[in-house]
């Protein structure tokens, strides 16, 4: 992900009185082998408030001084925090989250792999970041063009920022974004939490701690009850984002968050880093099962036309292997009909494998296995990545071939 360059502006900005903020002295900001991160100074128990920053404070689409031209320009989401983004860090210190703001490594030369080289993207041919999309640059594209297309209509008032003259440079804008943006409520959508983005991802379930934001508000005004509905500002507590412990943590020791149960090729899309033995990872056998029917008899084709009318959509996507090499249960029906003999086969006994469809599984492992190739690039951090994406799916198959074997 994009780095944190200079951590103590965050923490000046936490410090500074008018944005509210609760920073736990408990906390401390060190170098660590994944950049930036924040370690305990001493025992902390589970529960405790480690960060706190009203809403009003964090740095979103609502509260950007932009505010009104995205909504008028009709932009949401995660396009439109990226175009206050931009806004923000041109308008220096004139911008509430300037200190925040410089504490982010935008020299960082780190792009998403959408704008890789095509002869790097070629290397991730057939793996989960291909078949999820992951390496199709078009909806990139499409946010580069709306955010130059908003930046002239509004041209008469604000400086076009340099950040649009150069998809590479807006790429790191993104990313930096994406990295650090947390989902916060109804109102706000996701937004940059300044001080919650120290806190290092922990990729395998061991963080301990977690954000918190209450989501259900108005999606006018952002209350917890208001004229707009059923919704008045009962509660404060509910108007701030919070680091909390999820678990005691020992002193001097790194505190980590988790952005969720994501898989290596989303971890690479959203925030340029992959790991080893992430048990989030599956892999998808659909173009396997796609191919197979095509050649399958009507008996099989009419099985699987009733699966594919009768099962939840999109069912292919559903027929992977788990990071423990175990079969999905939709993986184990597919297989299931394509080897059961006679004409009807029940729904009950779908998931139950008998060596026909053990074996099918097996063959449609092997079919996905990438091959062993030899991997060398001049940039080693890209190197790691695609190397760790091709080994991990193939351990991952190989660990299915192997249970297969198993009665």
């Amino acid at each position: 992900m994009t780095s944190t360059s200079d951590p103590e502006q965050a923490i000046f900005w936490l410090h500074e009185p008018q944005n509210n903020c609760f920073w736990n002295g408990a906390l401390d900001v060190v170098s660590t082998q994944n950049g930036a991160g924040v370690v305990s100074k001493r025992s902390i128990e589970k529960g405790t408030v480690l960060l706190k920053v009203p809403k009003e404070s964090i740095l979103s689409a609502r509260t950007t001084f932009i505010a009104n031209l995205l909504i008028d320009a009709e932009i949401y989401g995660m396009h439109a925090l990226v175009i206050a983004l931009i806004y923000e860090k041109n308008a220096l210190a004139e911008s509430p989250w300037y200190h925040y703001i410089n504490s982010i490594n935008f020299a960082d030369k780190t792009i998403p792999p959408c704008l890789w080289h095509p002869t790097h993207k070629r290397l991730l041919d057939n793996t989960e970041a291909d078949l999820m999309g992951v390496l199709d640059d078009s909806e990139l594209l499409d946010h580069f063009q709306m955010a130059q297309d908003f930046a002239r209509q509004y041209a008469s008032m604000l400086p076009e920022p340099p950040e649009l003259s150069n998809i590479s440079h807006f790429a790191t804008i993104v990313l930096g974004v994406a990295s650090r943006a947390f989902e916060i409520d109804d109102f706000h959508l996701s937004a940059l939490v300044p001080g919650a983005d120290l806190f290092n991802h922990e990729p395998h379930g061991d963080e301990s701690a977690h954000f918190e934001s209450l989501a259900g508000v108005c999606p006018d005004c952002g209350k917890i009850e208001c004229v707009h509905g059923v919704y008045s500002d009962a509660d404060e507590s509910d108007q701030v984002c919070e680091i909390v412990a999820h678990s005691a943590v020992p002193a001097n020791t790194e505190i980590f968050n988790t952005y969720g149960p994501l898989s290596n090729s989303e971890l690479l899309a959203r925030y340029a880093f992959c790991v080893d033995n992430n048990h989030f990872d599956t892999v998808c056998l659909g173009r396997q099962i796609s191919a197979l029917r095509k050649k399958a008899g009507p008996q099989i084709a009419r099985r699987i036309k009733w699966w594919s009318l009768t099962a939840p959509k999109p069912w292919l996507l559903d027929c992977f292997v788990k990071a423990d090499g175990k079969p999905s249960k939709e993986l184990c029906a597919v297989a299931k009909l394509f080897t059961a003999p006679g004409k009807t086969v029940q729904r009950s006994h779908l998931t139950k494998l008998t060596p026909s469809s053990r074996k099918l599984i097996q063959h449609w492992c092997r079919q996905r296995r990438l091959p062993e190739i030899a991997i060398s690039l001049d940039d080693p951090q890209r190197e790691a990545q695609i190397k760790c994406i091709r080994q991990s799916e193939n351990a991952i198959l190989d660990r299915c071939i192997a249970l297969m074997d198993r009665p």
